[in-house]
């Protein structure tokens, strides 16, 4: 009886192994010629016994030694642009020896996916190939940042002012466009993008003046770590004190719940409610804050409505109204309203869906950007400066106050 004659080339002679039993059931000697070393087939076995008592019938069989496999290991296949034909490294090895290869499929042009295969140089008839062909593109080169500039170089800021700064990056056409930005004395003025990731430097930061001091604002970029300083001098200046909100009321219905509002401002405040259903945070502060306002299930039935007073150092109380309805039976059930505020010079707008336009404009009805599509999510946007301004979706209109 034959065994496996289906073989796997292994570098040694091979051939199959055989058998044969006795007439009391007991293992014949066995001896089998025919052995061979190389792939291919097929080959001839022969099988014979030292038993004279006995003659083999099916003493010959055929066998096959299968070459064995060999993967392809490629390298890096995003490759940049030189000029000349490229393609990816591969390597294939054979008990610690790299086999020479040949790759075809070399292209010179930004683009792709294009294929590269792989073949041995030289005839390999022990041996297969395997993972032969990979895909691969060419990107244009890396442009390198040399340098980076700011649009002022000092500035002299009274307390509770702000400003912006823009950077310009030498090339134009680098291919990293980020820089960050950071203060060497917060405490006296910093950028609102301070000490954070890494911002494209389209991002313009708002510059807050809050304590008489010096400041020095620096931009660095994140390819080469190129600087840029800005130095800033804060007096304390006559300065207005002034207060103003994002919106002047709140509707909720009756399960109540938490919303928020911007106040903006240069001075001290603090926000007081005479209703024990209302709870506010924080209820004190300074400069621009953003306030949240939660309100309990309302289980009067009736609706119920109370008044916010907002106070500050030198600035008359000013109401923002709560109301609530007391109950949720003809309350439309609609997808989140557009919803935007101003925080720090930055404006934030939510509820727009992917691949949603929207557009801002002065109180005056002058466009002052037209964003790209929202790609869900809370959307923001630097705003050119203090005033009054007007998002909209083309199904809803928010007012803004920064």
């Amino acid at each position: 009886m034959w065994g496996n004659t289906a073989l796997s080339y292994n570098g040694n002679p091979q051939r199959p192994n055989a058998s044969a039993t006795d007439i009391n059931g007991g293992s014949l000697p066995i001896s089998v010629a025919g052995e061979q070393t190389n792939a291919g087939g097929p080959y001839t076995a022969t099988a014979t016994t030292t038993n004279l008592n006995y003659v083999l019938t099916n003493a010959t069989t055929t066998f096959t030694i299968a070459p064995a496999n060999v993967p392809v290991v490629w390298g890096i296949t995003t490759l940049t642009y030189t000029g000349n034909p490229l393609t990816p490294n591969a390597t294939a090895t054979l008990g610690g020896t790299n086999i020479p290869l040949t790759i075809s499929g070399a292209q010179t042009n930004v683009g792709g996916p294009y294929t590269a295969t792989a073949a041995f140089q030289s005839s390999q008839p022990n041996y297969t190939l395997t993972n032969t062909t990979t895909t691969f593109t060419i990107v244009s080169s890396a442009v390198a940042v040399t340098g980076v500039s700011l649009d002022k170089s000092s500035i002299t800021m009274n307390v509770g002012e702000t400003t912006y700064l823009t950077a310009t990056l030498t090339p134009s056409t680098a291919t990293n466009q980020k820089v960050k930005w950071s203060s060497s004395n917060a405490a006296v003025a910093k950028p609102d993008l301070n000490e954070g990731p890494y911002f494209d430097v389209s991002i313009k930061p708002v510059i807050t003046a809050l304590s008489a001091g010096t400041a020095v604002i620096t931009a660095t970029t994140e390819d080469g770590d190129k600087t840029a300083t800005c130095t800033v001098t804060v007096t304390r200046g006559g300065t207005t004190p002034f207060i103003s909100f994002s919106l002047t009321s709140l509707s909720y219905n009756s399960s109540g719940g938490e919303q928020t509002f911007i106040i903006i401002s240069n001075t001290d405040w603090t926000v007081t409610c005479p209703a024990s259903w209302v709870s506010i945070a924080p209820v004190s502060g300074s400069n621009n804050e953003t306030v949240t306002v939660n309100v309990l299930p309302n289980t009067t039935g009736t609706p119920r409505s109370t008044t916010l007073s907002v106070s500050g150092t030198g600035v008359a109380a000013q109401p923002i109204n709560v109301t609530q309805s007391n109950t949720v039976a003809s309350e439309p059930i609609a997808s989140p309203p557009l919803t935007a505020y101003a925080r720090d010079g930055v404006l934030h707008v939510s509820g727009l869906t992917v691949g949603e336009s929207w557009r801002v404009y002065t109180i005056l009805g002058t466009l002052v950007a037209s964003p790209s599509p929202s790609e869900g999510g809370e959307s923001v946007l630097p705003l050119p400066g203090r005033g009054v301004y007007i998002v909209s979706d083309g199904k809803s209109v928010v007012k803004v106050v920064n």
